[in-house]
């Protein structure tokens, strides 16, 4: 146990949401039939092959909206906005039940619009078991976090102030952004709520400080809950999947957010479109493979 009795990931986030000056963040709540993306991953995952999960589809199908609208896949870098060439997709992974000293990891897949779907489910599946230490050893943030939960808070805190005003030093963004050059935030944060039988999820509001590496979008998915829908002019219930997408305002308008959430609600209702009958769609002559970080 920490001495002040919080882990890594709880003084870590004391620090991160302490201030922010200002809130630029939009958030959009959406919710879409989830029927045909069920469908589909069963469909695929019944060939063999990699797993493919809920999670995978829906990040990909981020990765291939913000390709296809470039203006969101950018951040705001102190005074300036950096374009991002390729979608570089983070997911957070849940260590809350491994024993370690951190709540919370992250995996980030680069590239993430290059990869076919099976692809992508590789990759990811590596991050997040390099992230809770089950392929082979610890990764470098689980063995930082053991070293760093020995520090005092405010020390900590301290450090922290000052590796993010060095963060913010032309030289320092510039290695930042090449070694993370982080596009969006996919959060499953609906995976651990299992609401009791007439209960729903409406989604939720998030306002991220821009510290260390900034970030310019979240999207979060939440559990598929049955609801009541118009089909063809019809009350049906269908499987639901609620969704929230904060964007910095800063970044983009409403409109450019509007026909990226257009064109992403479309993949996720003919996914099989987008990825293939297995997942491993024919890949244009010329087109870059993507890598996960080590």
């Amino acid at each position: 146990m920490p001495r002040d009795g919080l882990s890594i990931t709880r003084k870590f986030l004391l620090w991160y949401f302490r201030y922010p000056p200002f809130n630029p963040y939009v958030t959009v709540h959406c919710a879409i039939d989830a029927g045909p993306l069920l469908d589909y991953v069963a469909r695929v995952n019944a060939d063999g092959g990699p797993h493919v999960t809920l999670q995978h589809v829906v990040t990909a199908a981020v990765a291939r909206a913000y390709r296809e609208h470039p203006k969101v896949n950018a951040s705001v870098v102190g005074a300036t906005i950096v374009r991002h060439e390729h979608v570089g997709v983070v997911m957070p992974v849940d260590l809350v039940d491994d024993g370690g000293s951190a709540d919370l990891g992250l995996a980030f897949v680069e590239a993430a619009e290059t990869l076919s779907l099976r692809e992508l489910a590789q990759r990811t599946r590596a991050e997040v078991h390099r992230e809770r230490g089950t392929s082979g050893g610890p990764s470098w943030s689980r063995l930082a976090n053991e070293v760093l939960d020995h520090v005092p808070t405010r020390v900590l805190h301290r450090a922290l102030d000052a590796a993010s005003r060095l963060a913010r030093t032309a030289p320092v963004t510039r290695v930042i952004h090449r070694r993370f050059p982080v596009s969006v935030v996919v959060s499953n944060v609906g995976a651990a709520i299992a609401v009791p039988r007439g209960t729903m999820v409406r989604g939720g509001n998030l306002a991220l400080p821009n510290r260390l590496v900034e970030i310019g979008s979240v999207l979060g998915v939440f559990r598929i809950q049955d609801e009541v829908i118009a089909v063809d002019g019809e009350p049906r219930v269908r499987p639901v999947m609620p969704f929230s997408y904060v964007f910095d305002h800063r970044l983009f308008d409403g409109v450019v957010a509007g026909r990226m959430l257009t064109r992403l609600t479309e993949i996720l209702g003919d996914p099989q479109a987008a990825f293939g009958e297995t997942g491993e769609p024919a890949r244009p002559a010329g087109d870059a493979r993507g890598r996960a970080r080590p």
